[in-house]
């Protein structure tokens, strides 16, 4: 994260333990506040979007994805989640395209798992359009 006043790694720590427990309404609202002081921190926008994730509401969480993208653009995480949200909304061709970038820029085995998983059950070469 970048320098942040102690009252920003409060709060986002407070927004953490909100997401942790499963009270995302909150927890989005506390990401919002934090994005609003400072935007220019990739996990606020990352957290953000795994909440929309979790609530499959895949076109909301894509934009907030690519910001964090831009933000930090070699982070596989974010690429691999991306591709999520392609793939449920059925944009395959987009999805194998993130799920590249997400394969291109993982050092963890076990993200290079779920990305080889994901591609074996989703991208015979007939279902591609």
């Amino acid at each position: 994260m970048l320098e942040l006043n102690e009252n920003l790694i409060e709060d986002y720590n407070v927004a953490k333990d909100l997401y942790e427990n499963g009270l995302y309404s909150i927890a989005k609202k506390k990401f919002v506040d934090l994005i609003l002081k400072n935007p220019f921190v990739w996990e606020f926008w990352f957290s953000l979007s795994i909440i929309y994730l979790i609530e499959k509401d895949y076109k909301k969480a894509l934009p907030f994805f690519n910001i964090a993208s831009t933000l930090n653009p070699n982070d596989a995480n974010i690429y691999f989640h991306i591709a999520e949200c392609h793939l449920s909304l059925n944009e395959l061709k987009k999805a194998l395209n993130f799920l590249n970038l997400a394969e291109k820029y993982s050092a963890d085995s076990s993200l290079l798992d779920k990305i080889l998983i994901l591609k074996k059950q989703n991208f015979e070469e007939s279902r591609i359009e």
